[in-house]
């Protein structure tokens, strides 16, 4: 398969946004989980689903615009921008699942580190 050039440019740009994207979703569904009850826990999951999903628009973004901006770009750089409307209009179906899936793994973990321990 052949290398596009400036790719890993692009992916670099991405997963930097997607890194910071995740931090914040990460910490949002952290604190909802041990801070609050079932509203609060769900405002977070609703929170950390935003912030995922706006790093991946403007992660698509801005790999777009550092792509572009190397010198001598291929003609992929310049794409029709399906990619960027498609993350814009279906992201939060991506950003969606690992956030619930992350949701519920932290509250499994609250539950057992809230049992008390029985003495021998």
């Amino acid at each position: 398969m052949e290398k596009i050039p400036g790719m890993d440019l692009y992916l670099g740009t991405l997963l930097l946004y997607l890194s910071i994207g995740g931090a914040v979703a990460l910490a949002s569904l952290a604190l909802g989980v041990f801070r609050f009850r079932t509203l609060g826990q769900f405002l977070c999951l609703f929170v950390a689903i935003i912030a995922l999903w706006a790093s991946l628009v403007l992660g698509v973004g801005a790999a777009f615009d550092a792509w572009q901006g190397m010198p001598d770009p291929p003609s992929d750089a310049y794409a029709d921008g399906a990619q960027l409307t498609g993350s814009l209009m279906f992201g939060w179906m991506l950003a969606g699942p690992p956030c619930v899936l992350l949701w519920a793994c932290l509250t499994v973990a609250k539950t057992y580190l809230k049992r008390d321990s029985v003495p021998a």
